[in-house]
């Protein structure tokens, strides 16, 4: 069985073509996925593999630019990552909004800000990941920036809580 799912394997749950992807940030990508999916009440079970599995298990310290998922764990049994569950696909939906946001507010707009228009997040979705952005970065700069960007992106008047 895992030989042909090796051979079939093509489906990265990640991919940067701008920014390598180093041990902290797999940490965090995997985290925020599995918070994701504790709040849509699912679990999914996944098959990691190459460098950010290398890098996760703390086997290697270097960044790489994708976590490549072999399979899903379904009851003791793997499968083909294709297709892959609902509701990973809505986590991975919502970690994306959430990491572009941040981008976009700590570098600035330019091909971030076109990412997140691309996912064509709600404004539900915004206002959660810029919650979440605030968790990374709590200074009042960068939250002044963030409700500007929020403006930018049709958000206005957002509730970030305190």
């Amino acid at each position: 069985m895992l030989n042909t799912l090796i051979k079939d394997f093509q489906h990265p749950i990640c991919y940067s073509r701008y920014m390598e992807i180093t041990v902290e940030m797999i940490d965090l990508l995997l985290g925020a996925l599995t918070d994701q999916l504790q709040v849509l009440g699912s679990r999914v079970e996944i098959v990691v593999i190459g460098g950010s599995a290398l890098t996760a298990l703390g086997l290697v310290r270097r960044a790489t630019r994708d976590v490549d998922l072999l399979a899903i764990a379904d009851n003791g049994e793997l499968r083909l990552a294709e297709p892959l569950p609902e509701a990973l696909l809505a986590a991975r939906a919502a970690v994306a909004a959430d990491f572009k946001l941040f981008a976009m507010v700590d570098q600035g707009g330019g091909r971030h800000e076109a990412d997140l228009r691309a996912l064509n997040p709600a404004q539900g979705e915004l206002i959660a990941a810029a919650r979440w952005s605030i968790t990374q970065d709590p200074s009042p700069g960068y939250r002044s920036v963030l409700m500007d960007a929020l403006r930018v992106l049709g958000v206005d008047n957002a509730d970030l809580g305190d």
